[in-house]
């Protein structure tokens, strides 16, 4: 910290946990013996894991009772995997398929990626000992995965699919808070 501010660069690795509650998909786990179609469901919910190598910069400068700090990074290579949550419990229609096709498991992702991640943060120090912190953070992943699909037809299971995606993506962001004290 040199007259109140201090910038630096930074290396390092990051694991991210990507697992929204923003529903629960289904796929169906058993099939009707005549018709085919599924007559119980299973729960599926998204749920990724993320290994990332982080370069960037990270600087913070204070002002007597205030402070900000910044971070941008980032990520040249990255190595997703995780599951897919249900897509469809009515099936699909493919064509030259005369049946229903059903998803029997969850579509599981495995691939790489690449991206960036910006935080910053602005504080107010009621005591020496004590800061009170709020800002906020975006981060942005892009890639390439393979999505491996199980299905049924017909109360058949089918072959696996392996389906190539040529883009993908993902993009979180959200208020951050914080309280530090030093002892």
């Amino acid at each position: 910290m040199s007259e109140g501010f201090a910038a630096g660069a930074l290396v390092g690795y990051q694991y991210w946990k990507d697992a929204p509650a923003i529903g629960t998909g289904q796929y169906a786990v058993a099939f009707d013996p005549v018709t085919g179609a599924p007559t119980a469901m299973g729960e599926a919910r998204d749920d990724f894991d993320i290994h990332a190598l982080r370069l960037g910069v990270k600087g913070t400068a204070e002002f007597d009772m205030f402070d900000i700090q910044a971070e941008a990074a980032w990520i040249p290579y990255a190595h997703v995997s995780g599951a897919l949550g249900g897509s469809a419990p009515g099936g699909f229609n493919f064509p030259g398929v005369p049946v229903t096709v059903y998803e029997n498991a969850q579509t599981t992702l495995s691939g790489r990626g690449q991206g960036v991640m910006l935080e910053a943060m602005a504080g107010f120090h009621p005591t020496e000992n004590l800061a009170l912190r709020i800002g906020g953070r975006a981060w942005y992943l892009e890639g390439n995965l393979d999505a491996v699909f199980n299905g049924t037809a017909g109360g058949v299971a089918q072959p696996t699919m392996t389906l190539p995606s040529t883009y993908a993506s993902l993009f979180r962001y959200g208020l951050r808070a914080e309280l530090t004290g030093k002892f």
